[in-house]
């Protein structure tokens, strides 16, 4: 049974006249019957009565024309899926977030903008941190990562796309002894200074260590995520360098103290992986102004 001879089936079934369904589907009478009589030999079930006046279906016709007619619908939704997808109208596109990073400022109406012009193309996404966003990326997993410009910049075969001018600054818990106070920044030269690793993020290690030696920071603790800083906080212990943003969106109580501006301004960036394949990957790009 091929789809071609589906197709004679359907056409005969939706016409009841053979000289008509011969023409819509450019091929002889007498080739459309040997089209049905194949089917039907192979079936072993007669589909079609036909005399000199009266072409119908028979029961067994009626059953197989039903299910088929559905079966051919799904079958062009898919083709017409395919086709979307080569046109990078339709597919998957997935979409990591880093977690120190307060996203809504922007992320949400880029999602809005790009659902609105591609309706087909479904999207998920994943909070992370840094290891785990540029590990995924290398791998497949997310086509898009949105992190920080201080983490991506060196990264081999990733490009980037500068999203949002983003702040870091000192950040401590109200717990410590030294949140409700005003102070100099040379007062803080003793106290725990909470850094990502650099296994973690080689860059924002780079970038913090450097902000410690300009100041004198002198008591340096390396950390795997944003779980254990805040875990220290809780404790009224420390202080870190973070986006300005992370108060927005985590539920400890923070204070936050500015940088020298030269210290503190980095990007948010869009990053993705130069030779990825996914059409819908420029399209998401061409969202960001």
């Amino acid at each position: 049974m091929t789809f071609f001879q589906i197709e004679c089936f359907n056409s005969v079934a939706n016409y009841l006249n053979f000289t008509t369904a011969a023409k819509s589907l450019f091929i002889t009478q007498p080739s459309l019957s040997r089209q049905i009589a194949s089917l039907e030999k192979e079936l072993g079930v007669k589909l079609i009565f036909r005399d000199k006046h009266t072409v119908r279906l028979t029961p067994a016709g009626n059953v197989f024309f039903k299910e088929f007619h559905d079966i051919n619908k799904t079958i062009n939704r898919s083709l017409e899926k395919v086709k979307l997808a080569d046109q990078g109208f339709a597919g998957n596109l997935s979409i990591g977030c880093l977690e120190t990073i307060n996203v809504g400022m922007f992320f949400p109406d880029l999602i809005a903008k790009f659902t609105q012009e591609y309706p087909n193309i479904k999207i998920s996404v994943e909070r992370g941190g840094f290891k785990y966003l540029r590990e995924k990326l290398q791998e497949g997993v997310f086509d898009i990562i949105f992190t920080l410009s201080l983490d991506i910049y060196k990264s081999p075969g990733i490009l980037i796309k500068n999203v949002h001018r983003r702040k870091g600054c000192i950040v401590m818990s109200v717990k410590n002894k030294l949140a409700n106070k005003g102070f100099l920044i040379s007062d803080l030269r003793d106290e725990p200074l909470i850094i990502y690793s650099e296994q973690e993020s080689p860059g924002v290690f780079s970038k913090a260590l450097k902000t410690a030696k300009a100041h004198g920071f002198n008591n340096i603790m390396q950390v795997q995520n944003l779980e254990t800083i805040l875990s220290y906080f809780e404790l009224g212990m420390g202080f870190s360098l973070l986006d300005k943003s992370i108060g927005e969106h985590i539920k400890t109580d923070l204070k936050f103290f500015d940088l020298p501006e030269n210290e503190a301004i980095y990007y948010a960036v869009c990053a993705y992986k130069e030779d990825n394949l996914n059409t819908t990957v420029p399209l998401f790009l061409d969202i960001i102004r």
